[in-house]
């Protein structure tokens, strides 16, 4: 269906989810009309949070069922628009804004259940560092090995070849 096709006052909300038509990975005709609040588009939402495909197949024929579960598996969590993904946000909202009356456990938890996103000045400067790690040792003591999708490995084996060769 064609975005003309949506009723009048609707936004295109794809059901294929939206970081599969950044990735190039949907097919470009299969879509659903449906407001930014609406059932697909939160459907689409949680599908992405919880990497479950399934939350979505409600929305889509049987046909396309596997098409769609390809193109879930191709989406990488990385597509985004500089955004990071915290593990507790919750609890990293509550810390920052701990000094401000206003934003309590309630307040912050309304305004992440809203769904949009707040702006809020904290009161005093905060560090934050984030690290990429695509080889590191589990709880288990065994080494993991994950993809280096900005291909920042090979850099940093240059460097630390040519760091090993001077000390040598």
């Amino acid at each position: 269906m064609a975005a003309s096709a949506c009723k009048p006052g609707q936004r295109f909300g794809a059901v294929v989810l939206s970081a599969l038509f950044l990735l190039g990975a949907a097919p470009a005709a299969f879509a659903h009309c449906d407001t930014l609040d609406g059932p697909v588009v939160a459907a689409a939402r949680q599908a992405l949070d919880r990497g479950n495909p399934n939350l979505v197949l409600i929305w889509v024929s049987k046909d396309k069922e596997a098409e769609i579960k390809t193109a879930f598996d191709k989406a990488s969590r990385l597509v985004s628009h500089g955004c990071v993904r915290l593990e507790k946000p919750r609890e990293l909202a509550q810390a920052l804004l701990d000094d401000q009356s206003a934003w309590n456990a309630q307040a912050i938890d309304a305004a992440i259940d809203q769904g949009d996103t707040k702006r809020v000045a904290v009161d005093r400067p905060v560090a934050v560092f984030l690290f990429y790690w695509t080889a590191f040792v589990g709880a288990d003591g065994k080494m993991n090995f994950l993809s280096d999708p900005y291909d920042w490995d090979k850099e940093l084996l240059v460097k630390l070849s040519r760091a090993n060769t001077s000390n040598a």
